[in-house]
């Protein structure tokens, strides 16, 4: 997307359409998640809104591979979201219907995240990667009941939550690979790629009165 806009516009023409685009696809995205969780459209409407015009987008706005991969982190809950959700209905056909709708949500999930490692900064999409950990987790949980004697139907769920997530996640992380590979060839240039030492964390010094900006 950078490449084509960058193409065919003037820079700075093109700067503002990619941030006007990575805006959009963060405040719909949170829109869309508020209000399948119950949210009305103007509850949605604020919690967009406000996603995007918070400290975070503010502050990193001139980091764009930062923003691309929190713009997808919405879309990224959704889809783990509708994955564990539906299991109102009964029957096996019910069922085998619940799974599909499941493994295709889940698969919409590692599509976001390969979006998310394609953006090309991998702290971040590691820090996504932690929440998404403990949110399967949880809807694995929620899934089984924890009521005894387990179902078979709710246990089977859960189990394809759980492994169905760590199979996308795996596949989109691989095929962020395309451009995590390069960056961590380049990275092995950085005067960080050792390690942090003492002396380098240090050589930056500062005033104490800075300290007030801080707390401020």
């Amino acid at each position: 997307l950078s490449l084509a806009l960058f193409s065919v516009f003037p820079p700075s023409l093109a700067l503002g359409v990619l941030i006007g685009l990575v805006l959009s696809v963060a405040a719909i995205g949170m829109f869309v998640l508020a209000r399948f969780l119950g949210a009305s459209r103007s509850g949605a409407f604020f919690s967009g809104f406000t996603f995007v015009w918070s400290g975070f987008f503010v502050c990193q706005i001139r980091h764009l591979s930062i923003v691309e991969v929190v713009a997808c982190f919405p879309w990224a809950l959704y889809c783990l979201e509708r994955a564990a959700s539906s299991e109102k209905a009964s029957g096996e056909r019910a069922s085998a219907e619940r799974a599909r709708q499941r493994l295709l949500w889940l698969v919409g999930f590692g599509v976001v995240v390969g979006l998310q490692c394609l953006a090309g900064f991998p702290q971040t999409a590691y820090n996504a990667a932690l929440f998404y950990g403990m949110l399967v987790f949880a809807r694995a949980l929620w899934l089984l009941g924890m009521k005894w004697p387990l179902k078979k139907e709710r246990a089977i769920a859960a189990l394809t939550m759980m492994l169905g997530s760590l199979a996308t996640l795996a596949a989109g992380i691989a095929l962020g690979m395309i451009e995590l590979l390069p960056l961590w060839d380049l990275g092995q240039n950085s005067d960080r790629s050792n390690g942090g030492t003492y002396e380098w964390a240090t050589q930056f010094k500062y005033d104490l009165s800075q300290v007030w900006s801080f707390i401020i």
